[in-house]
């Protein structure tokens, strides 16, 4: 999948009062920039750039690991722009959730410390629905091999 598409890597479906929150089943890794983090935690964007500056002050966080700078076009205006922006990993955006106080911040937190929960006392983390993306992009990629 392209990483730069318009949609949030991070879906948030709702489960009775509470939000759920699910990767993207056919990315490898998350990526987000500023514009979608405020949109995303519902914060103003300049709170995101407050916190995202505190968290890469710290010595924990290796910022060459941990974000990116890509360079588009977006088509989306007339005429077309060249655009700058700076991506931050998902080990960002969970730090940057335990900063924030919105709504979704909140969740997000819960949910972070529910999967690091199961992940502990399960011994491991699964999400089904990843893995049979991942089962279909294997067999895809077999019977495009046979055809080699």
């Amino acid at each position: 999948m392209n990483e730069l598409n318009e949609q949030n890597p991070i879906l948030i479906t709702k489960k009775g009062d509470k939000l759920d929150f699910t990767i993207q089943q056919d990315l490898e890794a998350v990526w987000i920039g500023q514009d979608k983090l405020s949109s995303f935690f519902n914060v103003p964007k300049k709170d995101i750039i407050k916190h995202l500056v505190d968290i890469l002050k710290q010595n924990h966080i290796d910022k060459e690991k941990h974000t990116r700078r890509i360079h588009y076009v977006d088509y989306s205006v007339k005429p077309e722009q060249a655009k700058n922006e700076t991506q931050y990993s998902l080990t960002i955006i969970i730090e940057l959730a335990f900063k924030l106080n919105s709504e979704i911040a909140l969740q997000f937190q819960r949910w972070s410390f529910t999967i690091l929960h199961r992940h502990l006392t399960w011994g491991a983390t699964f999400d089904l629905n990843r893995i049979k993306a991942a089962e279909k992009r294997i067999k895809n990629v077999k019977r495009n091999a046979d055809k080699l």
